[in-house]
């Protein structure tokens, strides 16, 4: 597991996460809808994390390292979802770095088959 600031950050959400699954647990069956509410949320927060680390240059072998997969796996997963993200207000991303999966702008502006060369990049 990575270092740096967000360690204890992690560390704090985890402990949460386990805390609402208890309460979850001891609670009525309808409040598992909302943790299932949560879960998504967690997805689309890999998904951005996935999203801006691609913006950012990252390969898809290095994102595949820090998923425990194979970079096949981790394109499969996220380069859709990836190339459909829009990117985060105030970030410019060049189009002429090959690496990077373009913007949704740029995926539309191309048409439907951008998508395919995106999941692929």
């Amino acid at each position: 597991m990575g270092g740096g600031d967000h360690s204890e950050y992690s560390a704090f959400i985890r402990r949460a996460l386990r805390a609402y699954g208890r309460r979850v647990a001891a609670a009525d069956v309808e409040d598992l809808a909302e943790l299932l509410a949560v879960r998504d949320a967690v997805d689309e927060a890999i998904t951005r994390a996935v999203a801006g680390l691609r913006a950012a240059g990252r390969s898809w072998g290095e994102i595949a390292h820090a998923t425990g997969t194979t970079r096949q796996a981790a394109q499969q997963r996220w380069g859709v979802k990836v190339a459909l993200t829009p990117e985060p207000a105030g970030r410019l991303v060049s189009s002429e770095a090959p690496h990077v999966a373009p913007t949704t702008r740029e995926t539309a502006a191309q048409g439907p088959s951008a998508l395919v060369v995106a999941q692929s990049a």
